[in-house]
């Protein structure tokens, strides 16, 4: 009997054995599984982190709201009446410093020129008239109807008003359908009794079913249901009123555009009327020299020359004094040309005068360097 224990003990501790060395070597070989795993799962991590990342983001779409259109409706019509301003501005300070030009160029080049081909003899054959009192008017470019934007109304208290008026109807149909099951007689202009209350809160507590009918109940459905009737006709008519709101708000948005593109066009406008202004306050400037060089020739032709009746003169003279008048009634026939249409805008006429104004100017400076 003791050789077959022994056997079995020499078993069991073979197998305690092995048990223990299984421990051990998972024991040593759990921090390599771990490194391993923890190396191997972190580039599947990092990897799902960039793809996340890499993800764009699903931005809702929100519809625009009545109240949205109409602010930017405003900054439209905000922006471009700041512009159209500034445009004016400086449409008026360019009028005001050519009024300043020609009212300058009159009084000591034109004048004083005009006294002196007198004083020489010469008899212009083409005078030019002057309108001196002449304005220039471009009001009809710088006005446009303008658009005024309102607040848009929420109608949160017509909506009240008309769902209090549909919770208290239905009360009052409640009360009417009630009074007629129960064959009692409510005097509207009286506050029914208590009793004939409590008769129609329980015919709708159930005696509607046939049943025996609760006064509290039928209080609860009578102020459940006009508070539904309340919340549907209020919401009905928020959400009518927003619909509305939004088709009002596309249309002042489109009208605010439109405003939009015809200030657009106004300020282009004056843009071409502001440069052709500036244009002819140079050529006015070129003029007022070439005059004053002119009349200080006439002047040097009377103190040299005497004096002598035109005919008389050195041709060398009567050329200049040819070219003075050429130069005057050139310059008389820019400020004369209306520079507005009849329509307000820059005028055909201007731009054709102006252009030959130039022309001659140029001429005549290729005729002093030649």
């Amino acid at each position: 009997m003791e050789k077959p224990n022994s056997v079995q003990e020499q078993v069991e501790t073979k197998a305690e054995e092995a048990v223990i060395a299984q421990e051990e070597s998972s024991i040593t070989q759990e921090p390599e599984k771990t490194q391993e795993q923890s190396v191997e799962t972190l580039p599947i991590e990092e990897s799902i982190e960039v793809q996340e990342e890499t993800i764009p983001p699903v931005q809702p779409i929100v519809a625009k709201k009545a109240d949205t259109l109409i602010d930017e409706a405003r900054s439209i019509i905000e922006k471009s009446d700041l512009t159209t301003r500034n445009c004016m501005e400086i449409l008026e300070e360019d009028i005001e410093k050519y009024e300043d030009a020609k009212s300058l160029l009159l009084t000591k080049s034109i004048h004083p020129s005009e006294a002196l081909l007198k004083e020489v003899g010469f008899d212009s054959s083409i005078e030019q008239e002057l309108d001196e009192e002449e304005a220039i008017n471009f009001e009809d470019i710088k006005q446009i109807e303008p658009i005024y934007v309102r607040e848009l109304s929420s109608g949160k208290f017509g909506a009240l008003i008309l769902s209090l008026l549909a919770g208290l109807a239905v009360i009052v149909g409640w009360i009417y359908v009630a009074s007629n099951a129960l064959n009692v007689v409510v005097d509207p202009s009286k506050v029914p009794t208590t009793k004939v209350q409590d008769q129609i809160l329980s015919w709708i507590g159930g005696g509607i079913t046939g049943g025996e009918g609760n006064v509290m109940i039928g209080l609860v459905i009578l102020l459940v249901s006009a508070i539904i009737a309340i919340w549907a006709v209020f919401a009905v008519k928020i959400f009518l009123r927003e619909s509305q709101n939004y088709k009002t708000a596309q249309k002042v948005k489109e009208d605010a555009e439109f405003y939009c593109t015809k200030k657009e066009e106004c300020q282009k406008e004056m843009k071409k009327v502001s440069d052709h202004i500036n244009q002819v306050i140079t050529a006015i400037d070129t003029s007022k020299i070439y005059i004053n060089e002119q009349n200080a020739t006439i002047e040097r032709i009377l103190h040299i020359e005497g004096d002598m009746a035109f005919d008389e003169l050195h041709k060398k003279s009567q050329e200049e004094i040819s070219n003075t008048n050429i130069l005057i009634n050139g310059i008389k026939q820019l400020l004369s040309t209306p520079m507005a249409s009849e329509n307000g805008s820059l005028s055909e006429d201007a731009k054709i005068i102006l252009a030959k104004t130039q022309k001659r100017q140029e001429t005549y400076r290729e005729k002093l360097y030649s």
